[in-house]
This record gives structure tokens, C-alpha cells and sequence, in this order.
């Protein structure tokens, strides 16, 4: 029996190195494919990443170049502007002076009828015709009132009890 078992067992255990050596080689190759699959994988983020850089150089340059395009426009415009009130300025110009050498060499000195019957009634009244801005201002006040005032003002001692307690 043990000889008829030997063979049978030595079947079986060469039936599993066979497999054990199958199991290894599948195992190698997952390890192949995995690693294929990872530099695969990796090529292809690298790819994006490139596109996406391109796109974004492009968008960016897209974007520095109307801005430049966009600020020569707004410095022509600016310079047109100012050429335009210049123009406008210099052809405004011997109008604008010749009606303020008019207003200056033709003044009005006609009295309106309220400011004439406000002379007369002064005039009546015994008053010299003042103009109405010197009437309100208050009298000028001599050196001696100022002085006087200055005087009571030494003079006043403090009405503030709290500072005495």
C-alpha cells in the first residue's frame, strides 16, 4: 500500500509544485500588468496635465494680449479726448475773451427802483445811503472799549465752587 501510495503522492505533490508554479508565473504577471497599467496611467495624467497647461498659456496669453490691445485703445481715446478740448478750447477761445473784456468794460451802473426808493427814504430819513451790506455789519468798537473789557475780564475771579472744595 505504501507502494502503490508513493506514486499516487508523488502525483499529487508534483501536481502541486505545477501549480504552485503557476500560481508564481500569474502572479509575476499581474505584477507586470500592474506595473504596465501604472506607467500607463501615469502617461496619460501627464498628457492632460501638458494639454491643460497649453490651454491655459494660451487663455493667459490670449487674455495678456487683449488687455495690451485694450489699453492701446484706451490710450488712443484718452489722446483723442484731449485733442478734441483742445480744438474745442482754441476755437472757444476769442469768443470767451471777447465777452470778458465786454463784461469788465461794460459794467451796469443803473440803480433798480427798490434800491432807488430805498435811497430816497435814507435820504429822508437824514441818513447817509450806505449800501445794504455795510448796514448790517456791527459797529466797529474803539481801543478803549477793548481795553476796558480786558480790565473786568482780569478782574472776574473764578465762579467755579468745585474748585475750591
Amino acid at each position: 500500500m505504501s507502494q502503490s501510495s508513493t506514486p499516487t503522492t508523488r502525483l499529487l505533490v508534483e501536481a502541486q509544485q505545477q501549480a504552485s508554479q503557476i500560481i508564481a508565473e500569474a502572479r509575476k504577471l499581474k505584477q507586470v500588468r500592474l506595473k504596465q497599467c501604472k506607467e500607463e496611467a501615469e502617461r496619460e495624467v501627464a498628457r492632460y496635465k501638458d494639454s491643460r497647461e497649453k490651454q491655459f498659456q494660451q487663455k493667459r496669453n490670449d487674455t495678456t494680449t487683449g488687455s495690451s490691445d485694450s489699453s492701446v485703445t484706451l490710450q488712443y481715446q484718452k489722446q483723442k479726448a484731449i485733442n478734441d478740448i483742445n480744438i474745442s478750447a482754441e476755437s472757444a477761445k476769442p469768443q470767451v475773451l471777447k465777452k470778458i473784456i465786454d463784461l469788465v468794460t461794460n459794467v451796469d451802473t443803473s440803480i433798480s427802483e427798490g434800491q432807488m426808493t430805498h435811497i430816497q427814504r435814507k435820504l429822508e430819513d437824514g441818513q447817509p445811503a450806505q449800501p445794504a451790506e455795510e448796514q448790517t455789519k456791527a459797529p466797529r468798537k474803539s481801543k478803549e472799549d477793548s481795553s476796558r473789557r480786558r480790565k473786568l475780564d482780569d478782574d472776574d475771579e473764578p465762579e467755579d465752587d468745585f474748585m475750591n472744595i
